[in-house]
């Protein structure tokens, strides 16, 4: 399957927060696997902080992927972070091919799914982006604020406002004082104000 081409919905900054009203941020595993892996999990986590990884961040992975004599939770877990670094380069095929990987090796790995419909979100393909967050939701992922807060945003993108509310809200039940949650819900309690005043 192709992916669109990247839009001008985003702009990369901190985090890999989209446009400062988008995605909390990205996710990333690690279970064990030494040294390598450790290491890679370390390069997604400044990839996700810094919104930029490298080649030298790859051939990081690529060695724990290629030689760590990882298991294959281990092994479905450093595909997923080498799939943030790739995100963090826009390079989206490539993460698109990692994300899917570790889905394949471990479906039921929630921090895959998060990421695969960050991703989407990214690409603007908002009903896909629901559909992973629903799944990750669905196992029971332990980033469930982020994975509540995304899909709301993607709810949003596609105009269904009280499906939006409702995600935002439980994501600040979850993660009280959340700024991010919290400008959200006001902004899309605005709109439901308005689209109420609309109404003949």
């Amino acid at each position: 399957m192709a992916i669109k081409p990247f839009m001008s919905l985003i702009a990369m900054t901190t985090s890999l927060v989209i446009s400062q009203a988008s995605l909390a941020q990205l996710n990333s595993t690690v279970i064990g696997g030494g040294s390598l892996a450790r290491e890679c999990f370390q390069k997604s986590q400044s990839a996700t902080l810094t919104g930029s990884g490298s080649r030298i961040d790859i051939e990081v992975c690529d060695q724990a992927i290629f030689k760590g004599s990882l298991n294959k939770r281990e092994l479905a877990s450093t595909y997923a972070n080498r799939g943030i670094i790739y995100a963090s380069m826009q390079d989206y095929k490539a993460a698109y091919k990692d994300y899917n990987k570790a889905i394949e090796l471990e479906e039921d790995l929630p921090e895959a799914y998060i990421n695969r419909g960050n991703l989407w979100l990214t690409l603007q393909e908002f009903q896909r982006a629901v559909d992973d967050y629903d799944r990750a939701i669905e196992i029971g992922s332990p980033s469930q604020p982020v994975a509540k807060l995304n899909r709301g945003l993607a709810y949003e993108y596609l105009g269904n406002l009280e499906s939006a509310e409702a995600d935002y809200q439980a994501a600040l039940e979850l993660k009280e004082d959340w700024n991010a949650a919290q400008d959200k819900l006001k902004r899309v309690q605005r709109k439901l104000r308005a689209k109420a005043q609309d109404q003949p």
